[in-house]
């Protein structure tokens, strides 16, 4: 005999819950952000702040970089946005709004710049 299992054992232990997700009726848009900031600065508070902004979906991070182009103490954070709506295709206008006020919003808290702006 290679191996037993005892299947009673097996029958207590929980199995798991598959859920249902919906895929969005409207389709969403990316764009990415290259913002330096200073070096103290965190993802996570970074992203924090982006995901307040209207209509985000989602935020990823991509890239980061510490060199002479963008000076001492500083970094360059490279991350992905998703934008969507529930009630309808978001225009390009809306798109940009979105983006410039995920600018707006981390500029506010944080001082970062957007990279090659």
């Amino acid at each position: 005999m290679i191996f037993e299992l005892d299947v009673e054992k097996l029958t207590p232990l929980p199995s798991r819950q598959n859920e249902f997700v919906h895929l969005p009726e409207y389709p969403l848009a990316d764009f990415d952000l290259s913002i330096v900031f200073d070096e103290n600065v965190g993802w996570a508070e970074i992203e924090a702040i982006a995901r307040k902004a209207d209509l985000v979906k989602d935020v990823k991070f991509i890239d980061e970089y510490r060199g002479a182009q963008v000076g001492d103490g500083k970094k360059s954070v490279s991350f992905r946005i998703w934008v969507g709506s529930d009630k309808g295709t978001l225009t390009s206008e809306q798109i940009e709004n979105v983006s410039k006020q995920v600018v707006k919003k981390i500029g506010k808290k944080f001082g970062g710049d957007v990279r090659g702006a």
